[in-house]
């Protein structure tokens, strides 16, 4: 599965188990960001920059969950753990059974937590 699959299927909010309204994305040199109203779930990008390498899914998941353990000790509540990215039957999903293709972290979203992408609105 490539990447593009992957940051493509995290757009759509059937890709979600809760199902959002609607899904954004923001990103870094080394992340890709989806908000959605009440989540943020940040993918490592399969990248290796010297400093640091995330081209195996095994890193990737490695460093999501480290970011999300070391980071709850002071943010708890924003920091709500790791799930996977996975792909069954032609379908990309999040926390879904299947052939596992990338480990987001899940945070807590929304103006609250401090991490609402630019166009960030409340849903009606």
């Amino acid at each position: 599965m490539e990447s593009t699959d992957v940051v493509q299927a995290q757009l759509r909010p059937e890709a979600y188990p809760d199902r959002p309204a609607a899904v954004s994305m923001q990103q870094t040199h080394i992340s890709w960001l989806f908000f959605t109203r009440d989540l943020v779930y940040k993918v490592k990008k399969p990248v290796h920059f010297g400093f640091l390498d995330f081209t195996s899914l095994d890193a990737r998941r490695h460093f999501c969950e480290e970011e999300a353990r070391l980071n709850r000790r002071l943010a708890p509540d924003v920091y709500l753990g790791v799930r996977a990215v996975t792909a069954a039957n032609g379908e990309i999903r999040l926390g879904a059974a299947g052939t596992s293709s990338t480990t987001p972290s899940r945070c807590a979203g929304g103006p609250r937590a401090g991490c609402s992408p630019p166009s960030w609105r409340p849903e009606r």
